[in-house]
């Protein structure tokens, strides 16, 4: 379900009073909800205090770990009661709410490909609940973890991110460069990359250690102004050999870009790693990442969303379901 919400929101999503209506009128005493806002919570007393926190942001994914301890919470709650019933809210109750319900369907025996399809058909009017490349990548991966690994989240080796390369590069202008998101931390920066104009294929060399669930942002600049391109999210327990390739219809934003003015059908991105060596200082593996605490710092960064929830390095919740994004970059020199 959509935000439980106050004053003017209240005209377009769920006018809190009348979510407190609907539950205490067909399900007293027996439902517990769920908020996955990373960005904003409502209070849990206007509910008996039945609410869990299970935050991450918009447009994004989240860490393996929160589906796994989520549906464990919601199993525990559902298993209490046969009367018990439970109500899942993100901001637009679609995209991250699809995600956990898809999880859970995945626990009853569907298929993702089959549970997408139930959401979508239930939830939406077109047939489309969850759209977001790497919520549906989760899914996946979730159906994976119960079916390949028993349920155990499989370990996520740190591993060198060497460079990224594109096949048919979007249409933006500018010099590429790619960031890595942990933790709610930009940890390593590229260098912008010179490239002629109508190349069909290009790289960015990296050189930045991953670990566990990472956002991969690629942006491009034009003087003191970054471009948000598109992005990708993935868990190295996953990975499999040396290579993760993504077409188009799996990368986030690009995949939104249905007349292809900016992302050509071809458009694709190999990511290419390399075992992590422990004699080797991480630091040089993580080129921004003292800057990037720094920043954080300066902004005062909201404390209460977790240390796994993935943010722009200033804190703000800027991605959109598809456009690119302009930020102003701060950095006085290129990273080493």
């Amino acid at each position: 379900m959509g935000f439980p919400s106050s004053k003017r929101e209240a005209y377009f999503r769920n006018p809190l009073p009348e979510v407190q209506r609907f539950f205490e009128t067909f399900h007293k005493d027996h439902y517990k909800l769920y908020n996955l806002c990373a960005e904003r919570r409502y209070d849990p007393a206007k509910f008996h205090n039945r609410v869990e926190q299970f935050p991450f942001y918009d447009h994004n994914a989240p860490p393996i770990t929160l589906i796994q301890e989520c549906l464990a919470n919601v199993n525990e709650w559902l298993k209490q009661d046969e009367k018990h019933v439970v109500g899942i809210n993100c901001k637009a109750g679609k995209g991250r709410t699809g995600l956990i319900i898809c999880c859970f369907l995945l626990e009853t025996g569907m298929t993702t490909d089959e549970a997408l399809a139930f959401y979508g058909e239930k939830r939406t009017k077109d047939g489309k609940g969850v759209t977001i490349a790497s919520q549906i990548r989760y899914i996946r991966y979730y159906e994976r973890l119960l079916k390949q690994f028993d349920s155990i989240i499989p370990a996520s080796p740190k591993v060198i991110l060497t460079k990224i390369s594109f096949s048919t590069p979007p249409k933006l202008s500018g010099q590429p460069l790619a960031w890595i998101e942990f933790k709610n931390l930009v940890t390593h920066r590229s260098q912008e990359v010179e490239f002629k104009k109508k190349t069909k294929e290009y790289e960015i060399p990296i050189e930045g250690m991953v670990e566990g669930d990472v956002k991969i942002q690629v942006l491009y600049k034009q003087g003191r102004k970054l471009e948000k391109a598109c992005h990708f999210w993935f868990n190295t327990g996953f990975l499999e050999g040396h290579e993760l390739h993504l077409v188009k219809g799996v990368i986030d934003v690009a995949n939104k870009d249905k007349k292809s003015k900016i992302f050509k059908n071809d458009f694709a991105i190999t990511a290419y790693f390399k075992d992590y060596d422990p004699s080797q200082p991480e630091e040089q593996y993580n080129n921004w990442l003292e800057k990037s605490k720094a920043k954080q710092k300066e902004k005062k960064a909201p404390t209460n969303q977790g240390a796994e929830f993935t943010n722009d390095p200033d804190g703000n919740d800027t991605d959109s379901s598809f456009g690119t994004k302009q930020i102003e970059d701060d950095a006085e020199e290129k990273p080493s």
